[in-house]
């Protein structure tokens, strides 16, 4: 198993999602799809979903236009991000407020993208690759999750496998294979995965080590290293769950394989 395999069962496993997410209309017709007016909208989306979920941000976003085209009140706009559920509605009002003065035009490089408030490489790379259909892959939480489970990354970002796959030939689907990421991260690779769906299950060093341990269905509480903080570990249907930031990335951590079979054993 290697990165570049891994992402072209990916893109196949996903390629229907991935159709879907591209053909987003945002509230607009279907016809209209491509337009400055749809691309404006996305961009608007990718800068409100940081934090909250897709469906909030789309949802805020319908909203704030069927109110008003374009939406023109700090007010109003400041109202419905906190009624949809968006986080820090204040402040992405006021990113949403210097976005408006653009409307409908959005920019077309990384460069004037990331001029804009709460636009970073990541919301910029989402908006190339699905508005634009630009070959760039947005590294997030998934992405990172994901390439330390598999193996690939031991980095605290998953700089290094990126630049593998800019390099391969599977760099013309970058965009899609980004989607496919976060597909596969809120479907299977979880903050507490599904495993047994998993494409990769048979090989992935997370799943492997996941199988060796079997305990019975309990919360079980564990003092860190320290001794100064207490996670909780859920057991559900054999697996264990650490609510530490090692069992998020890696699915496995020290909580685990050490304090867990000693408690169980107590228990």
């Amino acid at each position: 198993m290697d990165i570049i395999s891994v992402s072209n069962t990916l893109l196949t496993k996903y390629e229907k999602q991935i159709e879907r997410v591209r053909k987003r209309t945002f509230g607009l017709q279907e016809s209209l799809v491509g337009s400055d007016e749809w691309k404006f909208r996305r961009l608007m989306t990718n800068i409100l979903v940081g934090g909250t979920t897709e469906i909030c941000a789309m949802g805020a976003t319908e909203e704030l236009f069927d109110d008003e085209t374009p939406p023109s009140k700090p007010e109003r706009i400041l109202k419905t991000l906190t009624d949809t559920g968006i986080k820090w509605p204040e402040k992405r009002t006021g990113n949403l407020i210097e976005l408006l003065k653009q409307y409908p035009k959005t920019p077309t490089t990384r460069e004037e993208l990331e001029k804009l408030p709460g636009v970073g490489r990541h919301t910029a790379s989402i908006f190339m690759a699905l508005a634009l259909n630009q070959n760039e892959f947005g590294v997030d939480t998934h992405v990172n999750r994901i390439t330390r489970r598999l193996g690939f990354s031991q980095l605290t970002t998953s700089a290094n496998v990126i630049e593998k796959l800019y390099t391969s030939q599977i760099k013309e689907n970058l965009g899609s294979l980004s989607r496919a990421f976060v597909e596969f991260g809120q479907k299977i690779c979880k903050f507490n995965p599904s495993c047994s769906g998993c494409p990769f299950a048979e090989t992935c060093p997370s799943a492997i080590e996941s199988k060796k341990m079997t305990y019975p269905d309990g919360v079980y509480e564990v003092l860190s290293s320290d001794g100064k903080k207490t996670y909780s570990i859920v057991v559900s249907n054999g697996f264990p769950h650490c609510g530490c930031k090692g069992f998020e990335y890696r699915g496995v951590c020290a909580h685990v394989k050490e304090q867990l079979p000693v408690l169980v054993r107590n228990w």
